[in-house]
């Protein structure tokens, strides 16, 4: 039991809003722990609010954790959105494109085994996949799937990220993430991009809806007005 109790269990990044990280727990995200965002409407290819809010995510550990280290991003040969990952729309996001490595595989079965494996490398801060709308193609062995990414990124520190475009595949999925966000775009004010955003699942049970600005210069999410 004082194994369990480990620094990098402890680790976690404030979301910067009070609100989200009273409901994760006192403090923000958990790192070493694999986190599921969904978008929440059934949305075209156009629109990636699920893949911009991975990235501002990203942009908050690099700044919190170590800004030296990469990222992995896995793409599924048929995935919509990987034609949307450009590095202009990275770094006018606010992340740097030289920290992505970008992995492109023929199934689902193997995004999780590279994301499993990718996890326990150390040297990386975070392992991202995003899996297609279909139906899990294995949907009776994915909570196994699941633990084994867990236990992966416990045992590294690396923080994993799985995102899915289909806001229905609550309904057909076995998957038990650290937390789960659903997330929508929103019009904004200004040139900042704005979100919808729900605290689906957390580890605590308690759930959240808030609408946030990310301000790429600061690095930073507000409560938007």
């Amino acid at each position: 039991m004082e194994r369990g109790c480990s620094k990098k269990e402890r680790a976690v990044v404030s979301t910067g809003v009070e609100k989200l990280d009273n409901c994760l727990g006192g403090k923000g995200l958990r790192l070493g722990r694999v986190h599921e965002i969904i978008n929440t409407e059934n949305t075209d290819a156009k629109d990636a609010s699920s893949l911009g809010f991975v990235i501002a995510l990203l942009v908050r550990i690099l700044n919190a954790t170590n800004y030296n280290k990469r990222v992995l991003w896995c793409s599924g040969k048929k995935k919509i959105l990987n034609s949307q990952l450009s590095a202009a729309g990275l770094y006018w996001l606010g992340f740097d494109p030289n920290q992505l490595i970008q992995a492109n595989v023929l199934s689902e079965m193997d995004q999780y085994w590279v994301m499993e494996e990718c996890l326990k490398c150390s040297e990386l801060a975070a392992v991202v996949i995003e899996l297609a709308h279909a139906k899990p193609q294995f949907k009776n062995h994915e909570s196994i799937a699941w633990r084994r990414l867990q236990l992966a990124a416990e045992s590294s520190g690396v923080t994993g990220f799985v995102l899915r475009s289909c806001a229905n595949v609550m309904k057909i999925t076995s998957s038990i993430p650290e937390s789960r966000w659903g997330v929508k775009s929103l019009p904004s004010n200004d040139w900042r991009p704005m979100w919808e955003l729900e605290l689906l699942r957390s580890r605590n049970g308690r759930y959240a809806s808030v609408n946030v600005v990310w301000d790429p210069v600061t690095a930073s999410f507000s409560l938007s007005s």
